[in-house]
């Protein structure tokens, strides 16, 4: 190692290791066999040489254990390989990790160096690459298939890092049939939301939320002269709670209870609040008119609902845009929200929360659309207005940092919300279902604006081989899931017309966002590691994703529909595996240019921004979302030929692009 390794792991129980700890600095890999890789708070060290490892709370075992079902047994030689993998991890040039995260990348590596272990010949986790092919099947069915991604940005990161680690488990290509060859997990369920449907519920969702934040005052208002009420009806919120006494009710129209506030109909309170029309809006199907919510003898009971589906829209909003899971996003606080500056991209919003399922990480980052500051406007106001609540019911278990900084989903602890009268201690949110949005706000979405094309299920077949046409095929209503957003984000990530091809290839970044971010010294950004692994692994799948895009209406030949036919019959014809197998073996390439894509293997004119011959290529295709950017390039070549002198070297090149401008132009009109 020639560069300084130290100690990046974190947590709270990492806080005593400091830069005088004997374990901080690794001096070398492999280290002596005594060099201390842990000591506890209690002093208790652990050294390279031992078979186990216990670091936090977590054991990491280098030999033999038991596990149910099953023994992962270790040469000597593997052992050794896995603990300088995990150094890596502990050491090496990379960002924070806790011991839960490295606990988890331990068990992954474990099982695969355990399938090398147990061969009838045992192979060494250094040489797996060189007897690949003919242990690929071994390796394969060891993997699970549910920690496919993950170990997919494993194998990739420490690809990365073979020159630190002295060797190489698997290479690109490998990686690459490695994960083919495990069948995905959950495959069925990881549905593309076609681009129409796709707009749509964001648009809604947004909406929502506008419409909630342009009323947040007028709601608080409401709310406090409801609860004042209850206050004032029960003797405190806490006996309102515990006592369910309809007649004391501030808007109970029956028999009244001498000495009691009382607000009249829900309906005309809202209506005096300014808020009726949002409630009605959102609250009552599309088929229902305002005079509804008077005839439906509301209570403060749909004021409550009104607020949960706050909590529910902006959750899925927040996943739509961010790509995190549901229990990731239900991790995010009041102040999850930052945002960066940079030169470049501008105004970089940034999501900070916890991580959870494999991988555990309280202080993950993901990026998303400036929108998110939307959701989490609204889902604050509301999480602090139930906060509010939960401290005056004095409800057990109540932290300091939920008072002041509370999760953006609260349970409901209104005391007019039957939940309150069912225990008064803090309990877990249940994860709101995407698929519940519509009972939670009937008026969001139209079911008609939901029901499948076929245009949208060409994106499908596209996107989602696997999908049940039963369920999801043209004429059916889409039925979301958050796991949805999650698929639809990779796909859109990858099909992006943003992206900056050199760069992304030299840093190994999906997107050219992540590129541009990291290039301009940002590097203290920190994505979700569930989300970058599955990100790195869905880089393996682009070629067949691009190709899904390219037969699509938005590419077009300079030289007409049969050439394009031409161009993408291998595509057509050929399986996902045929296509991902070509593109390894450089048979097959697929590159963006700045007018579409190329599917040359060389090209003699060259660079990515040398497009005078693009639009007579015949092995390109241009892309018609990229008119709006060719047309301005248009404008800014037209003025800059006004001061360019006739005759000159630099006026003949501009007045070739501009010609090749409007020659894209005039191909993609149609």
């Amino acid at each position: 190692m020639s560069t300084r390794m130290t100690w990046v792991v974190k947590g709270k129980d990492m806080q005593h290791i400091t830069a005088a700890s004997p374990c901080y600095e690794l001096p070398c890999l492999p280290p002596p066999d005594d060099f201390i890789v842990h000591v506890d708070e209690q002093g208790q060290t652990y050294r390279w040489r031992d078979a186990r490892w216990v670091i936090g709370d977590m054991s990491f075992n280098f030999g033999y254990e038991p596990t149910p079902g099953q023994t992962l047994e270790l040469t000597a030689i593997n052992g050794e390989l896995l603990k300088r993998c995990l150094a890596w991890f502990v050491w090496g040039a990379r960002r924070p990790i806790t011991v839960s995260t490295i606990h988890c990348y331990h068990a992954l590596l474990k099982r695969l160096f355990a399938t090398c272990s147990a061969l009838t010949v045992p192979v060494r986790a250094s040489e797996i690459g060189r007897f690949f092919d003919t242990i690929e099947l071994d390796l394969a069915e060891g993997t699970l298939p549910s920690n496919r991604d993950v170990l997919v940005g494993l194998l990739h990161e420490l690809w990365q890092a073979r020159d630190w680690l002295g060797f190489e488990v698997l290479a690109p290509a490998q990686i690459a049939r490695l994960r083919e060859l495990v069948v995905d997990h959950g495959a069925q369920q990881k549905l593309f939301i076609p681009p129409r449907i796709w707009a749509y519920q964001a648009h809604r969702m947004q909406t929502f939320l506008q419409d909630f934040i342009a009323k947040k005052a007028q709601f608080e208002a409401l709310f406090l002269e409801i609860a004042d009420a209850y206050r004032f009806n029960y003797g405190s919120l806490s006996a309102a709670s515990r006592v369910a006494s309809p007649a004391r009710t501030p808007c109970h129209q029956g028999k009244r209870v001498a000495g009691c506030i009382y607000l009249g109909p829900f309906a005309d309170l809202a209506h005096r609040h300014g808020v009726a029309e949002v409630i009605g809006r959102w609250m009552l199907d599309h088929n229902q008119s305002m005079d509804s919510l008077r005839a439906s003898n509301a209570s403060p009971l749909l004021l409550g609902k009104y607020f949960s589906a706050v909590a529910r829209v902006g959750i899925a909003y927040l996943q739509c845009l961010s790509g995190m899971r549901i229990k990731e996003a239900l991790s995010l606080r009041s102040t999850c929200l930052s945002v960066e500056h940079d030169s470049v991209l501008g105004d970089i919003c940034i999501l900070s929360g916890e991580t959870t399922k494999t991988a555990q990480d309280p202080d993950a980052r993901w990026m998303a659309a400036p929108t998110a500051s939307l959701a989490v406007e609204a889902m604050s106001a509301v999480a602090k207005w139930r906060m509010s609540i939960a401290v005056e019911v004095g409800a057990a278990l109540l932290k300091e940092e939920d008072r002041v900084n509370p999760r953006l989903v609260q349970r409901a602890y209104e005391p007019w919300m039957p939940s309150a009268h069912k225990e008064r201690g803090i309990s877990k949110v249940r994860p709101p279902r995407t698929a519940e949005l519509m009972d939670a706000a009937p008026g969001l979405f139209e079911k008609e604006a939901l029901r499948i094309t076929a245009e949208d299920e060409l994106y499908l077949r596209r996107f989602s081989h696997e999908a049940d046409l039963k369920k999801y095929g043209e004429g059916c209503i889409w039925h979301f899931q958050s796991h949805q957003y999650r698929r639809s984000i990779q796909v859109y990530m990858a099909a992006s017309g943003v992206s900056l091809p050199s760069r992304q290839q030299q840093l190994k970044h999906l997107t050219s966002s992540q590129s541009a971010y990291y290039a301009h010294g940002h590097e203290n950004l920190r994505l979700n590691r569930r989300f970058s692994h599955e990100l790195v692994s869905v880089r393996y799948e682009l070629v067949a994703v691009d190709a899904g895009l390219l037969n699509g209406p938005e590419y077009v030949s300079p030289h007409g529909q049969a050439r394009k036919d031409a161009l993408l019959r291998f595509f057509k014809v050929s399986s996902r595996d045929e296509i991902e197998k070509a593109q390894k073996q450089g048979q097959l390439t697929v590159r963006q240019t700045v007018v579409g894509i190329c599917t040359a293997r060389r090209c003699e004119y060259g660079g990515f921004d040398n497009y005078a011959h693009c639009t007579h290529c015949v092995d390109g295709l241009m892309d018609k979302r990229k008119r709006p950017v060719m047309g301005k390039e248009g404008r800014t070549i037209a003025a800059r030929l006004v001061d360019v002198p006739a005759g000159t070297p630099l006026r003949a090149a501009l007045e070739r692009r501009l010609e090749a401008v409007e020659e894209f132009m005039h191909v993609t009109a149609a």
